[in-house]
């Protein structure tokens, strides 16, 4: 038996259920920014041993959440933004907090943070590749690296 409701529906009608739901879903996703100074750089180590550059801002509020550290992402972004003490940047927040850095924005004549040579969480030494992008810790009982080993094997559990 052939369900006659759907070969009378059209793309027309399809899109008028449609698409006020993902315009609503778009809108709960706008973009706020503010320019805020630098106030230093921090680096963690994350849970694969791997070396993570932490923006210390100045606060701001966006979306009604006070921002005061931004993950940079990796070394290499912190290498070619060019980051020193007290520059201007900009914040960027969607669903999360982004830092950027344009023609708003300026550097300090301060020098360029420094990128440690040594694991923050144990002491050991840091190799990175060949780029210089990725610093990772020689250690393999890092504190870092056992706790990531424990969350990826409770990962695989669930």
């Amino acid at each position: 038996m052939k369900d006659s409701s759907l070969s009378d529906t059209t793309v027309a009608d399809v899109a008028e259920k449609v698409m006020p739901a993902i315009v609503s879903v778009y809108n709960k996703f706008t973009e706020e920014s503010a320019l805020t100074t630098l106030k230093d750089i921090s680096f963690n180590m994350g849970l694969f041993g791997r070396l993570a550059p932490v923006a210390k801002i100045k606060p701001v509020v966006l979306k009604g959440n006070t921002i005061e550290n931004i993950s940079v992402g990796s070394i290499g972004r912190l290498k070619s933004l060019h980051l020193r003490k007290g520059d201007t940047v900009k914040i960027l927040y969607v669903i999360i907090p982004y830092l950027s850095f344009d023609n708003d924005c300026s550097h300090t004549d301060k020098n360029e943070f420094e990128i440690p040579t040594i694991c923050p969480e144990c002491g050991s030494e840091l190799v990175f590749s060949e780029s210089g992008d990725i610093g990772s810790c020689t250690n393999k009982e890092c504190p870092c690296r056992i706790k990531g080993k424990i969350l990826n094997f409770l990962g695989k559990m669930s």
